[in-house]
């Protein structure tokens, strides 16, 4: 880690800033909106609490939070009590697939229904799925966590990243590894670049780790400066305007901009271009080469025309001896 918590700390809250100075809410509406996530971590949750997260981790993976808030009317409507969804047959799951009001993606609706039944397999083994999150111990060590992953995996649409997505929600001290984050402190410098094609387990983890540092020098919940960091790069939150996005981020207005090493570079690029000596293209060198060539032919046609003049002057003055002459010897003879 190149930076000192002081720094982590600034950069945090020099993203804060720079998100509430240039959107359109106050410092009052942002609080309200964004508060609430400081309260996971160590909340008690009901069983089809447990299950309600699951389904709304499955639909959000691969998917805008936006385009996921749009369908939640549907979503609350299918599947708010595992326990019903558990009896769902085809003709039920057909008709959530066809629903107007429904995200309409087959496998996620038949993971919700799978993962119902899951649920009420570890509720009737365990007692509840509280106790079976603690069985695991995973606040105890990260070895505990990640026995806790992989048991977490046998949901459906729980992989690497969502499993993540799924423990930070519940109130473990994770945060989600997504594009976005990854994509900032990438940019920052804070992790190495990675395709991510490429990405393993150990890879997200290293992401959670930069959270949990960043929520230890600024004293924040690894839930909170998981949405201030998500918001500053997603492009479709109605409340605050993102800075940080994929394409064309404003490193004019960012407030960590002096710590990124993406900001860093683009200017670099930027300077290396005004240096470059400009090259004509094909079709100027042609003109400038004609341009060139031009007052070779003037002087060339200037030549001729000076040749001739002098040619045409001296016949004149001939002409004009000869013809002073004539007169002369005309004059004589009448002279005589």
């Amino acid at each position: 880690m190149k930076y000192s918590m002081e720094e982590l700390s600034a950069i945090f809250f020099g993203i804060k800033k720079t998100l509430l100075d240039y959107s359109d809410c106050s410092v009052e509406e942002f609080n309200n909106e964004f508060d609430r996530f400081k309260h996971f971590e160590g909340k008690h949750f009901s069983d089809n609490d447990y299950y309600v997260i699951l389904v709304y981790v499955t639909f959000y993976s691969g998917f805008t939070a936006s385009t996921v808030e749009r369908y939640r009317e549907g979503i609350n409507k299918y599947f708010c009590d595992y326990q019903k969804v558990m009896q769902y047959d085809n003709y039920i799951f057909n008709k959530i697939a066809n629903d107007k009001s429904m995200i309409k993606n087959k496998l996620k609706i038949k993971a919700c229904i799978e993962n119902a039944k899951r649920v009420d397999g570890i509720v009737k083994h365990f007692g509840s799925f509280e106790n079976y999150i603690n069985s695991f111990e995973p606040d105890k060590s990260d070895e505990n966590l990640f026995v806790l992953i992989k048991d977490l995996q046998k949901f459906g649409f729980l992989g690497n990243r969502t499993t993540f997505h799924f423990m930070m929600d519940i109130g473990l001290n994770v945060l989600k590894p997504d594009r976005v984050i990854v994509r900032i402190f990438e940019r920052l410098g804070l992790i190495n670049k990675i395709d991510e094609s490429k990405y393993k387990l150990n890879d997200y983890f290293d992401v959670v780790k930069v959270g949990r540092m960043f929520s230890e020098a600024t004293g924040l919940p690894i839930r909170y400066v998981d949405v201030v960091f998500v918001i500053y790069g997603q492009l479709d939150h109605a409340l605050v305007n993102s800075v940080c996005s994929k394409e064309n981020p404003r490193c004019d207005i960012c407030g960590v901009s002096m710590y990124c090493n993406y900001s860093r570079e683009s200017k670099e690029t930027v300077n290396n271009a005004l240096k470059l000596p400009k090259t004509p293209s094909k079709c100027g060198t042609r003109i400038l080469q004609q341009k060139l060539k031009e007052p070779e032919k003037m002087i060339s046609q200037n030549d001729e025309i000076t040749e001739n003049t002098m040619s045409a002057n001296i016949k004149k003055k001939e002409d004009a001896k000869m013809s002073n002459n004539k007169s002369a010897k005309e004059e004589l003879y009448y002279e005589f």
